[in-house]
């Protein structure tokens, strides 16, 4: 569909994905993205961020991604570097800079969209212990692993509660809203 099409003739996200395709080719040890979704509307910047976090390709590779998006961080990183003024204030896990920042500028940063970091940054498996458990055989559903800001989403278009297991443990539980902003709540520092 795309073998006779030139670069102006496709869109912005299809330039991203073409780009990242063509540095993941020479298969390099480490890849440095630069605003990587910068340029992208809304919409198309939330699917990339989507399809990068399921690619195989970027798991088994170290990657340093600049960006300025708290919620792309929050979404794709397992380390945060958080910078002011060009000197490193705090690295760590995302939940590390949320529920322990070291400084009130860490503190400050992050306040505009705090419940939404802590919801993409915290995985189902983080409250587990809070969630009831199912009383129906889990199906099909979210997986222990997936960020809460994911499962929130499924959970919208569900008619009822889901049903999610923790692979490692082999248990299910139930996930409602409800369910969900309680074991925030209790988990909060």
């Amino acid at each position: 569909k795309f073998l006779r099409m030139y670069p102006e003739m496709l869109s912005g996200g299809q330039k991203q994905r073409i780009g990242l395709a063509r540095a993941l080719a020479a298969d390099p040890p480490v890849l440095l993205m630069d605003e990587p979704l910068g340029a992208l509307d809304g919409l198309t910047r939330l699917r990339i961020r989507t399809q990068f976090a399921e690619l195989d390709e970027l798991k088994s590779k170290t990657t340093l991604m600049v960006t300025h998006d708290i919620g792309e961080a929050m979404a794709l990183a397992d380390r945060i570097g958080l910078m002011d003024n060009g000197k490193l204030v705090q690295t760590g896990t995302p939940s590390e800079l949320l529920f322990r920042p070291e400084n009130d500028f860490v503190r400050e940063f992050f306040a505009s969209q705090r419940l939404q970091s802590e919801l993409q940054s915290l995985t189902l498996h983080s409250v587990w212990e809070d969630l009831p458990v199912a009383r129906e055989p889990y199906q099909h559903g979210p997986e222990s692993r997936q960020p809460l800001w994911q499962v929130m989403e499924s959970l919208l278009s569900a008619p009822g509660p889901l049903i999610a297991r923790d692979a490692a443990s082999g248990t299910a539980r139930s996930v409602t809203l409800g369910d969900l902003q309680n074991a925030v709540l209790r988990n909060r520092p």
